[in-house]
């Protein structure tokens, strides 16, 4: 199993989207943590699940929830660079590359 890194604005993301379901609905908003910290958890064991993109990017898609998780499959860790929203333009988060 590879650790895994967020970068601090997808963790930003994060912290966004579950405060604005929590707002909504308080379970709902459980759910979407219980699933991120699942999908968070699968990258990191088989990093390779997700659809290539783009730069040597994957993006993985959370079932129930408008978002996909995109990441970079690094020798020694997974690098999560973003929490998209299925509405924001796609490629916002390149800027994150290192």
């Amino acid at each position: 199993m590879k650790p895994v890194v967020i970068d601090p604005a997808a963790v930003q993301e994060m912290i966004g989207a579950e405060t604005r379901l929590r707002k909504k609905n308080p379970k709902t908003a459980a759910d979407f943590e219980n699933t991120l910290d699942e999908y968070i958890e699968l990258l990191g064991r088989q990093p390779q699940i997700g659809t290539p993109i783009i730069r040597g990017l994957r993006s993985f898609t959370m079932r129930r929830f408008p978002f996909n998780l995109i990441y970079a499959d690094e020798l020694e860790r997974v690098n999560i660079l973003a929490l998209a929203h299925h509405k924001r333009r796609f490629g916002y988060w390149l800027k994150r590359l290192k």
